[in-house]
């Protein structure tokens, strides 16, 4: 099996799933190859142009929540040996139930779906795929580093995260968000329109439980291409 420029494993609902393809539709684009249903809740007020613009970032990645950040694989690691891995987790690791939902939360320059409320099994979820897969990246390099290092104010303590596991927001920094948006414009009354009409397209989320059934190994499969849900593994444990 080749070995992608990057691998990454996500929380990915597929377009099967209504959260899924509400995600998919939003940012324009499916990660697994399914069917794409027409944008929702656009503003009046914003153009498609601006709304492709404003998803660009996130549209590249896929619609996804992180467990384990985008990483470049160890040396004699490929996409068989990642793919094993996340079987293996998954088979230990039991699904996680959020019962109040997903709603739509604005973090810092970014609109994301995040849990109502904080839930502990899902932190611990995400230490344990974190943890299982440390061995599969290769160690960040100077330039990468450095490039983190001025992309992100980091804490002293995001700085020992990502020096030990290859990403800050790991363990107890670790938030779980499904992004929407990538960096939002300075016109704050049109950031509330794009807010409000997300809101009420997200609202059905909110109000049942969200299940996390799966996780997901996505590819990039060259520096720059857009990452694509290459399998899901259904939690067992």
């Amino acid at each position: 099996m080749p070995v992608p420029y990057r691998a990454a494993l996500y929380v990915m609902p597929g377009t099967s799933d209504p959260l899924g393809a509400f995600g998919a539709a939003w940012l324009g684009r499916t990660a697994d190859g399914g069917p794409l249903a027409p944008r929702p809740a656009v503003p009046e007020t914003w153009s498609a142009t601006a709304l492709d613009t404003v998803t660009a970032e996130p549209r590249r990645y896929g619609f996804h929540a992180t467990l384990r950040a985008p990483f470049r694989p160890a040396d004699g690691v490929d996409l068989d040996a990642i793919e094993a891995r996340a079987a293996e987790l998954a088979a230990a690791l039991p699904r996680v139930v959020i019962p109040q939902g997903l709603q739509l939360r604005r973090i810092a320059h970014f609109l994301a779906l995040v849990p109502a409320a904080r839930s502990d099994a899902l932190q611990d979820f995400a230490a344990r795929i974190v943890e299982g897969t440390n061995d599969l990246r290769r160690p960040l390099d100077i330039e990468d580093r450095a490039k983190r290092l001025a992309k992100s104010r980091l804490s002293p303590r995001q700085i020992e995260l990502m020096d030990r596991w290859g990403y800050p927001h790991v363990l107890e920094d670790f938030r779980f968000h499904m992004t929407l948006t990538g960096r939002l414009p300075e016109d704050e009354p049109a950031v509330a329109q794009l807010f409000d009409a997300l809101a009420g397209a997200t609202a059905a989320f909110a109000t049942r439980p969200f299940v996390i059934d799966a996780i997901a190994v996505a590819v990039e499969a060259t520096p720059g291409a857009p990452f694509i849900c290459h399998r899901r593994f259904a939690l067992r444990g």
